[in-house]
């Protein structure tokens, strides 16, 4: 009988034992993967997220939340600055472009953000179905979004100031109707539902129409146009003057610098401001980073450590079958096999236990952060998937050989010094 009969046979006599053993390592193997996995897909993210942004400007607080709740949409905001900020920065020489956000209302759970159609331009984005905001009242839902509610364009959906708890103000008297939708981007855009500022700060009862008193007035007319709808050039920052600005308030402003010089210098010009701050996407999230690496050195010590344990019981098991098989591996020396062959039987065992815990392992790693993307992915800030590959997961494979093999080597390394006459004689 060939060797790998023989290993196999010699597993479908303990199937409890060893299926028990897989297990604990399969667990073990899993935790592990899963933690790689998440963490390279949450660096990823925040690095994709952040790219373009090079500085957030907002009410004076923590710097981390401004980045968190403005970048990532993971927090609530530090506060609201008068809009007439975004004017000012956005003709800063050292400023390329200057995106306003206005938050705090969400439609369904998902974060409604008033801004301006230059987020379009300063992100990418693009439409799937129907066209921008088209006038007060209008809205872009993330493709996740539309997706979720199961809306689509010329629906009406309804915003809520503070979430969607009992505490919620819901804005009922203002439903808002889906102008369009974007293409998905993989990015936490992609969970958002975009509006105008005229119509976000219509919401809380402090916007102007257009054509009010004190407002910009439009120079054409839509009643004899009625098809027209605005581009996101079209609609944009030129029509907003200083009284559309007058009395209200954004979150915040993401900025891209004209020049790498802007670095330091916008950043020192905007802290010195009253109840302002700046802050950089690229170090608020390398501070967050390396607080993070510490909890992701500590988690995955924990799973080693049951990967260990899960090991350690593997050998007490071998230890046991060899007690059990003295007389059977005895007799197999008599018919012919070497002391190295009868020996391998056993690390054969226990590599094929290692191997089928770490294939099961990774496949419980990739089902368990899908299982949480879903249960969690419909308002999360950075997108999970367990249907991705990292090459870092890989190496579970030659380490659970490597505990197999430790694991068999005791039983491996007796069975190589057994005297088979003494085993024989006494029948065990």
């Amino acid at each position: 009988m060939s060797l790998g009969r023989l290993i196999l046979a010699g597993l479908r006599q303990r199937p409890v034992m060893y299926g028990l053993n897989l297990l604990g390592l399969a667990l073990g193997t899993a935790l592990v993967v899963a933690l790689v996995l998440g963490a390279s897909q949450l660096r990823s993210a925040a690095t994709a997220e952040a790219r373009g942004v090079d500085l957030v400007i907002g009410a004076s607080g923590s710097p981390l939340q401004l980045v968190l709740s403005s970048v990532y949409h993971a927090d609530s905001p530090t506060g609201n600055i008068p809009a007439s900020q975004w004017m000012r920065w956005r003709a800063h020489p050292l400023v390329e472009e200057a995106v306003p956000l206005a938050m705090g209302d969400f439609v369904s759970g998902y974060r409604l953000v008033g801004t301006a159609p230059s987020f379009a331009e300063f992100f990418h984005l693009s439409l799937v179905a129907g066209s921008w905001w088209d006038g007060e009242g209008a809205v872009v839902l993330g493709s996740s979004v539309a997706r979720a509610l199961g809306v689509g364009v010329g629906d009406a959906v309804v915003a809520s100031h503070g979430g969607e708890g009992p505490g919620a103000e819901v804005h009922d008297d203002h439903p808002l109707r889906v102008s369009g939708i974007l293409a998905p981007t993989g990015r936490v855009l992609d969970r958002l539902v975009l509006t105008d500022l005229r119509t976000y700060w219509h919401l809380h009862g402090t916007g102007r129409r257009h054509g009010e008193e004190g407002g910009h007035t439009h120079t054409h007319s839509h009643a004899d146009s009625p098809a027209h709808t605005h581009t996101p050039a079209e609609y944009g920052p030129a029509e907003y003057g200083p009284a559309d600005l007058e009395g209200q308030e954004v979150t915040g402003l993401l900025v891209r610098y004209a020049t790498p010089l802007a670095a330091g210098r916008l950043a020192r010009e905007v802290s010195a401001q009253p109840r302002l701050q700046a802050a950089s996407p690229a170090e608020e999230m390398a501070r967050l980073l390396t607080v993070f690496r510490g909890v992701l050195w500590a988690a995955q010590a924990l799973a080693l450590l049951v990967l260990a344990v899960s090991a350690l019981g593997l050998l007490v098991a071998i230890h046991q079958s060899l007690e059990q098989r003295r007389y059977e591996m005895a007799l197999l020396r008599v018919l012919g096999a070497g002391r190295v062959r009868v020996g391998l039987l056993l690390v054969g065992e226990a590599l094929l236990v290692g191997t089928g815990a770490a294939l099961a392992g990774l496949l419980l790693g990739h089902l368990g952060v899908e299982a949480a993307a879903r249960l969690g992915g419909g308002v999360a800030a950075l997108p999970l998937s367990g249907l991705t590959w990292t090459p870092a997961t890989l190496w579970v494979l030659p380490l659970a050989w490597l505990l197999g093999m430790l694991a068999a080597a005791p039983a491996a390394w007796r069975v190589f010094r057994m005297e088979v006459a003494d085993v024989l004689a006494r029948g065990v």
